[in-house]
C-alpha cells in the first residue's frame, strides 16, 4: 500500500512548513488527489492519521478533493474533461496530452502560529501552497 509512503511524504512537508513558519498546530490540511494519482482516499486517510501522531497534528481536519482528468488536444488545442478514460479529442478525434488529474497536491494549510507571536498573528491563517 503506497498510500503510507504518500502520507509520510505529506507529513514531512507539513513538518518542514511547521519548522520554517513557526506553526504551533495545524488545524486543517487540504489536498487534491488526482483521479490517476493512484491514491485510494480512504487508505490515505487511514495512513495519514496512523503515522501523524505528533502533537502539532492533534485534532487536524484532513480535507481531500478529487481532481478529475482533463486533457488538451495535440491538434486543435481544445481542452476537455476526460470521460471513461477516453483521451481522444471530442471535437476532432486526435490524441491528447493529460493536463490534470494525475497529481497529488498540497493545496493549503490552516494553522495556529507560535505562541511567541502577537495575538493578531496567533489567529488561524490560510497558506496556499504551490507543490505541483
Amino acid at each position: 500500500m503506497h498510500e503510507r509512503s504518500v502520507a509520510l511524504a505529506v507529513l514531512r512537508q507539513l513538518d518542514h512548513i511547521r519548522e520554517s513558519s513557526g506553526v504551533r498546530r495545524f488545524v486543517r490540511v487540504t489536498l487534491e488527489l488526482g483521479e490517476l494519482s493512484g491514491v485510494e482516499p480512504s487508505q490515505f486517510v487511514e495512513a495519514f492519521f496512523e503515522l501523524g501522531t505528533q502533537e502539532w497534528l492533534s485534532g487536524v481536519e484532513l480535507e481531500l478533493r478529487q481532481t478529475p482528468l482533463s486533457a488538451k488536444c495535440r491538434s486543435c488545442g481544445s481542452m476537455f474533461p476526460v470521460e471513461s478514460y477516453t483521451f481522444l479529442c471530442p471535437l476532432c478525434g486526435s490524441t491528447s496530452d493529460l493536463i490534470d488529474g494525475d497529481k497529488i497536491t498540497l493545496v493549503s494549510v490552516e494553522a495556529k502560529v507560535d505562541a511567541d507571536q502577537s495575538e493578531d498573528d496567533n489567529a488561524a491563517f490560510l497558506a496556499p501552497l504551490n507543490s505541483r
